[in-house]
């Protein structure tokens, strides 16, 4: 018994044994706004938008809308958490701006969710 549990924590202290990874449901410090507010927004900054995803552009590139208007956002395959989203679907994102030199801000999702 006394090996078994050396063995545990030799492995977790290694990383080869990895303890189930907790959650936060609950406010956030991203900033609920427009896409044209997070459009003026600086770089890395924690944005909470509602709308809709019109379309797929490519790879994990989707474009968002609301009323003020559209924005890429890009959508890593694990954010999605097995959820499917059509684009009459209102969705919450939460994650960051993107800025660029030489090409339109977007937003990198952390987590999105169907708002019911």
């Amino acid at each position: 018994m006394k090996t078994l549990k050396i063995f545990a924590l030799s492995a977790l202290c290694l990383g080869l044994a990895t303890p189930a990874k907790a959650i936060f449901v609950g406010p956030s410090s991203a900033e609920s706004c427009t896409v044209a507010q997070a459009k003026e927004m600086r770089d890395e900054s924690p944005v909470m938008l509602i709308g809709f995803i019109e379309n797929h552009l490519g790879g994990e590139d989707y474009m968002f809308k609301d009323a003020t208007g559209s924005i890429k956002v890009e959508i890593d395959q694990d954010v999605w958490q097995g959820i499917n989203v059509t684009p009459s679907d209102k969705v919450e994102i939460k994650g960051e701006v993107d800025t660029h030199m030489y090409k339109p801000t977007d937003i990198e999702v952390e987590s999105i969710r169907i708002v019911r």
